[in-house]
């Protein structure tokens, strides 16, 4: 292919031949190939063979790390969903913690023994149907997110458990429309617009009300218009009323709940930690239980004729007596 020769003043020039590439394919061939010479057609196919697997072989090391991208990894794909179930954003730590001792000795001296007498004067189904009272009045509210959601299947069951409860069944203190087949179930515009995608924002607690989140508190604000009682009673009575129904101090869950609490407050390193994440808890798993209600349009459409329709959301049950991790997490719903 190429040569030196020596010039008329001594040096050497590199003088360059024609490239044969079929003539180098043939050496490089012998080269590969161990033993004897071989013929050159023979060589040739060993070489082109050996060019083959190379080459094959570089494509399958390629797409390996395609392969494994494709199938999920149970461990560490699931990262952003152990990150998103963490807990609330806490920037104001210090400052919650100072509400929730408030909290505390508010729940000592007032709520405590407000709760005992309420537990001492009223039997279980009497409490029971209070709560149904509360959860009727509640009802223009959840017709309106249910709206709001796209679900008007269960705005229209609500709206008509309201008429059925407030009428046959006295103020909602009984659930006549359960026997008619129409199922409770409630939601809030907390989590309206957790549907719509806006973020949970800081975690909060609110003297009196408890835990929340900045998106949720703003929820409450607006389910407080749509609720009679804020047309019916007075600023002092409303105070009143918040403290009856609503999140820490509402003494009818209280009253549920009250050895839940006690025990969790005894046997919690951090009190404080141990309530917020069971709120937490609580709070996403409402979200999530109302994204997958099977009435909601987005959800119902795609599924017309594919089967029988299972009820949607949280169901409201009869606060009773519960037993182990659910009676943890039910005190999520205090402070």
């Amino acid at each position: 292919m190429g040569g030196a020769r020596v010039g008329s003043d001594g040096a050497a020039d590199l003088v360059l031949e024609p490239f044969d590439a079929g003539e180098m394919e043939v050496r490089i061939a012998r080269t590969l190939c161990a033993g004897p010479r071989v013929p050159v057609r023979e060589a040739r196919l060993r070489f082109q063979r050996a060019l083959l697997a190379s080459v094959l072989a570089l494509l399958a090391l390629r797409a390996v790390p395609a392969a494994a991208a494709a199938d999920p990894d149970p461990l560490f794909d699931d990262e952003d969903e152990l990150y998103a179930d963490a807990g609330p954003w806490d920037p104001i730590e210090p400052l919650n913690r100072g509400v929730l001792r408030v909290n505390l000795v508010i729940d000592r001296w007032v709520l405590a023994p407000v709760v005992r007498a309420y537990d001492f004067v009223l039997p279980a189904p009497a409490r029971r149907a209070v709560r149904r009272a509360l959860v009727n009045i509640d009802s223009p509210a959840v017709v309106v997110n249910d709206l709001l959601q796209g679900s008007p299947i269960e705005a229209m069951v609500t709206l008509t458990r309201f008429g059925v409860n407030s009428t046959i069944g006295i103020a909602g203190l009984f659930d006549p429309a359960a026997a008619l087949f129409l199922p409770p179930h409630q939601t809030d515009f907390g989590e309206t617009l957790a549907l719509a995608g806006v973020p949970n924002g800081p975690y909060l607690v609110l003297p009196l009300v408890g835990p929340t989140t900045a998106r949720n508190a703003s929820g409450y604000a607006v389910d407080f218009l749509f609720r009679p009682t804020t047309y019916l009673l007075t600023p002092f009575a409303q105070i009143v009323w918040i403290g009856f129904t609503e999140g820490g101090t509402g003494f009818t869950t209280r009253a549920a709940h009250a050895e839940a609490l006690e025990a969790l407050e005894a046997s919690a390193i951090d009190y404080y930690a141990a309530l917020r994440s069971a709120w937490w808890q609580d709070s996403e798993a409402g979200v999530r239980a109302r994204r997958e209600a099977p009435w909601r349009l987005v959800n119902l459409l795609p599924k017309l004729g594919a089967g029988s329709l299972a009820p949607s959301g949280r169901e409201v049950v009869d606060l009773a007596p519960q037993r182990g991790s659910e009676t943890v997490e039910a005190v999520a719903l205090q402070y």
